[in-house]
């Protein structure tokens, strides 16, 4: 009776091991979890997802006596197309609670970030944004009001992306115009953390480059073919429009390229992607598009990625894929930095930021201090055939917006 009973106990006690307390029992003790959010994820079959886990795929998900493990998480999307707030806030909340998380990648993009990243600063947890390009994550240099410091509550630095910050996207876009013979722009955007900030900043890069403007930047007012007609009327050879990337914003700068024939419209990364361009089939010509560049034929990693991706899954890796890709190396190449003390959260972050400048499927780069990325150039599309089409590559014309390596 005594070892039946015992017997039953043990019985019980594997169950609610394996059920509740997993970061205890055996070799699941060792597992350390890095944590994906964004809007796109779609059951873990998003573009990001699929370059993490071929990251941990081929570049080795274990760390010293650690093994790695990505945890997907999926953020609900509102009508606007952009992720709920409350959903970002509670993907944030489950990573920085989990004692076996040593980072958190997301959210996608630039305003959700702005949401998650005081809880996961609070939680001392190394947080990556692959694409995130909005100044006000980590300079205060034209940020909006109360950014960053509002993000960092501890005052420490946790954050980073690897994008090029939109300074020097501003400063791409203006390129763009420059070389399309445009010399009066109309700016509009959706009053959005990243649109509004992108705008402010090349309207003030604009003028600094023999570029006017028909006015400040602002929010449509009304129906945009009116805005777009406005445009064509004050002159301008183009209508700058910055928004997040949703099909709402698609169909407006659709309806805009058919109401002002002779006005190029120019977006920024948010529409750089298959989505946009099969969107604006009917009219792709008229649009250029920034975004990141194409992989550098002669970057001999990045050519393997694209092989290996292809291999695994059928279709050709979007620029934004070899940056994804790069992020969970990082966090890979940091755990095994940190060794033993992989699963100490301070470590994680000490490394990565640490860590010297080195050749990637991105590009050569380093971390600044405030958790930019040295990487500068950008590529110019078009929106040809319902295809993003590589015109040109941006950037030289960038390098003198990049405000000097410092915290702010």
């Amino acid at each position: 009776m005594i070892v039946a009973g015992l017997g039953k106990r043990i019985a019980m006690l594997a169950v609610l091991c394996a059920a509740f307390v997993q970061v205890a029992c055996g070799e699941s003790g060792e597992e350390l979890r890095i944590y994906s959010s964004g809007p796109s994820v779609n059951a873990g079959e998003g573009e990001d997802v699929r370059a993490f886990q071929l990251a941990l795929r081929h570049e080795g998900d274990e760390a010293g006596p650690f093994k790695l493990k990505l945890v997907v998480l999926e953020s609900a999307v509102a009508q606007t197309g952009a992720p709920a707030e409350a959903s970002i806030k509670r993907n944030a909340r489950r990573a920085a609670a989990d004692e076996r998380a040593i980072a958190y990648l997301g959210e996608g993009t630039s305003g959700p970030t702005t949401v998650s990243m005081p809880i996961t600063n609070r939680a001392g947890l190394l947080h990556i944004c692959p694409s995130c390009s909005y100044v006000g994550l980590t300079r205060k240099e034209g940020a909006l009001p109360g950014h960053p410091q509002r993000l960092y509550p501890t005052g420490r630095r946790h954050f980073l992306h690897l994008s090029p910050n939109d300074h020097l996207q501003a400063a791409a876009l203006v390129e763009y115009a420059q070389r399309e013979n445009v010399d009066r722009v109309a700016i509009l955007h959706d009053d959005q953390v990243w649109g509004k900030g992108l705008a402010r900043l090349v309207a003030a890069a604009a003028p600094r480059a023999g570029i006017s403007l028909t006015g400040p930047p602002h929010v449509p007012r009304g129906d945009i073919r009116g805005e777009a007609r406005r445009a064509a009327d004050a002159g301008a050879g183009a209508l700058m429009t910055f928004g997040n990337a949703d099909i709402g914003i698609v169909n407006l700068m659709r309806r805009a390229a058919r109401a002002a024939p002779g006005v190029l419209i120019f977006a920024g990364d948010s529409q750089a992607n298959s989505g946009s361009a099969s969107a604006l089939k009917d009219v792709g010509h008229r649009f250029r598009i920034v975004g990141p560049p194409p992989p550098d034929p002669r970057n001999a990693l990045a050519a393997r990625f694209a092989d290996r991706y292809r291999e695994t899954y059928g279709t050709t890796p979007f620029p934004n894929t070899f940056i994804a890709y790069e992020a969970m190396r990082r966090v890979i190449q940091a755990a095994r930095a940190a060794g033993e003390r992989a699963d100490e959260r301070a470590a994680i972050i000490s490394a990565i930021f640490a860590a010297p400048e080195q050749n990637t499927v991105a590009g050569r780069y380093r971390f600044t201090r405030n958790g930019d990325s040295t990487l500068t150039r950008f590529g110019g599309y078009r929106a040809t055939g319902g295809k993003l089409v590589f015109d040109r590559l941006l950037g030289a014309g960038g390098r003198a917006a990049v405000v000097p390596d410092g915290t702010q």
